[in-house]
This record gives structure tokens, C-alpha cells and sequence, in this order.
């Protein structure tokens, strides 16, 4: 579950997904699990933090992860653990903030520099 960013497994969960994504050679990638919520929407989330992506548009995403016949998922306790999440690190925005989860994790400025020159990369023509 995303409660598990926080622990020793979490770490080396986040480690061994976001090595797959500095390298060139694994793109174009799907990432997904059992119910594509919980896991997969945590990383998400940090994938898309350390992209620049909002807080809202990132839990407006998060909430798409289950349409019901009642309407989308709730987000307030994913809300609640993220932000739990992005307080215990420093920066004044939620890029920095997961940055600094990824530095935690032992990954360098340039491992975020190169995630982002490969996830937004021009389209070929």
C-alpha cells in the first residue's frame, strides 16, 4: 500500500522502479498492479512530483485510479499519506520535496535531471 513509502521496503521498492526509468532502453514503460491504485499510485505520484506536476492535477489522477459506478475514488486518505510523506522531507514545492525523497532513496540530482530528459522528450515525428 502507498502507507509503505516509509519503510525500509518502500525505499527499495521506490529504488529498483525508478532505476528502470533512467534507463533509456526500458522506453517506452507501463507500470501497473493487482488493482493499479495503491502502488502504482504512489509512484505515480512521485514520478509526476519529480516532473513538476501539481498537487491537485497528481490527487485529481490518483482518484481516476477507480471509477465506480458511484464516481471516482476517494483521495483523502492517499491525500493524507502523501502529504505525510512530502512533510518529512524539505523544499518548498512538491518537486523539491521529492527530490528529496529520491536523494533518501540514493538518487542524485543528475538520476532526476536524466529521468526528466527521457519522460519529456519530444515525440519523434
Amino acid at each position: 500500500s502507498y502507507k509503505g513509502c516509509f519503510t525500509d521496503g518502500g525505499f527499495e521498492s521506490f529504488k529498483r522502479d525508478f532505476a528502470v526509468f533512467l534507463d533509456e532502453k526500458n522506453y517506452p514503460i507501463v507500470f501497473h498492479c493487482i488493482a493499479g491504485a495503491d502502488r502504482t499510485g504512489c509512484l505515480a505520484y512521485v514520478l509526476g512530483a519529480l516532473l513538476g506536476i501539481g498537487e491537485q492535477q497528481l490527487l485529481e489522477d490518483y482518484g481516476m485510479t477507480s471509477l465506480t459506478s458511484s464516481g471516482k475514488r476517494s483521495t483523502s486518505s492517499f491525500q493524507c499519506q502523501m502529504n505525510a510523506l512530502t512533510d518529512h522531507y524539505s523544499g518548498s514545492t512538491l518537486c523539491e520535496k521529492m527530490s528529496a525523497y529520491a536523494a533518501a532513496c540514493g538518487f542524485t540530482d543528475e538520476d532526476i535531471v536524466t529521468f526528466r530528459s527521457l519522460v519529456l522528450k519530444p515525440a519523434k515525428q
